[in-house]
This record gives structure tokens, sequence and C-alpha cells, in this order.
């Protein structure tokens, strides 16, 4: 004899095929979703990595820029002569040039030994100069050649100026400190 036939069996082979797509297809949706959301994790991850790194990246710019402009400043420094070592020769020839530019008798310009002072990095060499000038004119134009022209920073200490007995003319004296920057303290 046969079993009476279920119906509720047939109704499983015929649901059984759609559902199995349907749970493949949650599980699927499921798993894409994760991914989704790590995927979107690692993106916002990956841009904030970009993002500091573009700021970084201009943060250094900007540092080439500064480190660029402070270069060119050394460079001119040294030009002027300020970052270099004291050198009353060389200093001597620049002087007998500015004398004679100014039509002046040659300069007496004895230089006393450099020294650095109070520890600043500076180094100072005074400049005693002496002339004969024609008259008081010609002694401010002499300082003024001396500050634009010098190798250094100059600070003028003292001057006198004095009319010799016997001759026409001017005696000058003055005495200049030449400021350079010190070697040890260069970068």
């Amino acid at each position: 004899m046969k079993r009476p036939s279920f119906p509720g069996r047939r109704l499983v082979r015929l649901f059984a095929m759609p559902l199995a797509l349907l749970a493949l297809g949650i599980g699927s949706t499921g798993y894409a979703l994760v991914e989704w959301r790590n995927a979107a994790g690692e993106l916002a991850d990956a841009t904030a990595r970009r993002q500091q790194a573009a700021a970084e990246l201009e943060r250094a710019r900007r540092e080439a820029s500064d480190l660029e402009k402070l270069g060119a400043a050394l460079d001119q420094l040294r030009r002027n002569g300020l970052l270099d070592v004291a050198d009353p020769v060389a200093w001597g020839e620049r002087l007998d040039r500015i004398s004679i530019d100014l039509g002046l008798p040659s300069l007496e310009h004895p230089f006393r030994p450099a020294s650095s002072p109070s520890g600043s990095g500076w180094s100072a060499a005074t400049l005693n100069l002496r002339s004969q000038l024609a008259h008081e004119g010609q002694l401010p134009r002499l300082i003024e050649a001396i500050r634009t022209r010098a190798p250094a920073l100059t600070l003028v200490r003292s001057c006198r100026i004095e009319r010799p007995a016997g001759r026409a003319g001017l005696d000058a004296e003055c005495e200049i400190d030449w400021l350079t920057l010190s070697p040890s303290s260069q970068p």
C-alpha cells in the first residue's frame, strides 16, 4: 500500500530552493555590509593619514623656505664680512682705499687685538684711526664711508679733532670698534 502523500513535503520541495537562495542572499548581504563598513573605516584612516602627510609636507615646505631665507641672510652677513674671522690686514687695505676715494692723506689705522665682549659671540677689534684733514666736514664723510664699506659692524667710541700749531688743516683721531661674529658662534 502506498502511503498517502503529505502536502507539506511537496511544499518543502517547492519552497526549499527559494528559501535557500533567500538565506544565501541575506548572508551575502550581511557579509557585504561588514566588508563595506571595514572598507569605509580603512578609507577614513587613509584619508586621515593623507591629511596628516599633507600637513607635514606643508610644514616641511615652510621650514625649507625659512631655512632658505636664513641661508641667504647668512650669506649676506658673510659677504659683508660679519661672519669672517677678524682680518685687520684686509681691513687696513679697505681703509686705504676709502682714504684714496675721499682724497685724504694716508690714514694711520692700527688695530688693537680682538676681544669677545661679555661672551656674546661677537669679536671686537678696536681701530685707532688718525688722519690729517683739510676741514671738519671730512671727518663725518670718512666715518660714514667706514660704516657703509667696512666688512664689520662699526661703533664709533670717540673722535677728537685738533688744529695743530704751525700748519694748515686738522689732526683727527678716532677710536672705532669693528664687530664681527666670532667663528665659534657660527652655525
